[in-house]
C-alpha cells in the first residue's frame, strides 16, 4: 500500500467514526426536541434531516482533512 493510500485510508476512517459520532448526538437532540418542544415538532422533516447531516458532514470533512495532515506531518 502507498503513502498516499494509507494516509486516505486512515483518514476516511476517522472521518467516518467522527461523522457517526456528530450525527448520533445531533439526532437524539433533534428527537429530544420534536418530542419536549411544541414548537420544532411544527418544522418541516427535511429541516430536521438537514439539521442532523450538516454537522455529520462538517465532521466528517474537518477530522479527514486534520487526519491526513497529521499523516503528512508524521511521515515526512
Amino acid at each position: 500500500m502507498s503513502r498516499r493510500e494509507e494516509a486516505v485510508r486512515e483518514g476516511l476512517n476517522a472521518g467516518a467514526l467522527a461523522c457517526l459520532q456528530t450525527g448520533a448526538a445531533a439526532g437524539v437532540g433533534v428527537v429530544a426536541a420534536h418530542r419536549f418542544w411544541p414548537p420544532f415538532a411544527s418544522i418541516s422533516g427535511s429541516l430536521k434531516a438537514a439539521i442532523i447531516i450538516m454537522p455529520a458532514l462538517f465532521a466528517f470533512s474537518l477530522r479527514t482533512e486534520q487526519t491526513i495532515a497529521d499523516f503528512t506531518m508524521r511521515r515526512r
